[in-house]
């Protein structure tokens, strides 16, 4: 099952978020242990109050959360908390219930993975992939457009063009993974830490390979 991070280095907290959110399980981590990778690729996080200043500088991501014993203990850690930024604040244990339908929320989505490929240039896998994806923002669905082919025209540009057409609401909400300079190199491993991260993330990956 897939878990939730849970950042968090005193014991009666990793314990009181556990309860909290039972039965969804947790991957707890000391602050310390937690790296760019651990925290992109969960699909959600819970921090604890209790370490949030000992947590660094994380990179910016959506679903984290913050955990407290009392709202007087979130209040007293927001300025630090700005800086995530936070989806939300739940208050362990009074706020149980609404950890556990969030935790239900994020950790039950599917997650799917399209991958488009073109025959050859020009074939417009570039601009089914980007249709994919408009398709399911039509469907209240987020989505990730990811670029994986060095040798293509750069979705970024053809995200930018749709910019002129009606679907532009839509098209403003594709996160859009692009490729800032053209290359013949693609690393394998760099290309699946990035899916691998996603997928978690997002109900549907899209990748123009």
């Amino acid at each position: 099952m897939i878990r939730a991070l849970l950042v968090c280095s005193d014991v009666d907290g990793c314990v009181a978020a556990s309860a909290a959110a039972h039965p969804f399980p947790l991957e707890v981590r000391a602050p310390q242990d937690v790296d760019d990778a651990v925290w992109c690729a969960a699909p959600v996080v819970l921090v604890s109050a209790c370490c949030l200043h000992h947590l660094g500088d994380p990179a910016p991501r959506p679903d984290v959360y913050l955990l407290a014993a009392t709202p007087e203990q979130a209040a007293a850690v927001a300025g630090a908390a700005r800086r995530l930024p936070l989806a939300g604040v739940f208050t362990v244990p009074a706020d149980a219930g609404r950890l556990r339908a969030t935790l239900r929320q994020v950790l039950t989505v599917p997650r799917r993975m399209i991958g488009v490929i073109g025959g050859t240039g020009g074939a417009g896998a570039s601009t089914l992939a980007t249709a994919i994806t408009v398709r399911a923002l039509r469907r209240q669905r987020s989505a990730m457009l990811v670029d994986a082919d060095p040798l293509g025209g750069g979705l970024g540009h053809l995200v930018g063009d749709l910019h002129t057409l009606p679907v532009d609401d839509l098209v403003g909400r594709i996160t859009l993974l692009d490729w800032d300079a053209p290359t013949l190199d693609l690393d394998p491993q760099a290309a699946l830490r990035v899916v691998t991260t996603a997928v978690p993330q997002y109900p549907l990956t899209v990748v123009d390979l």
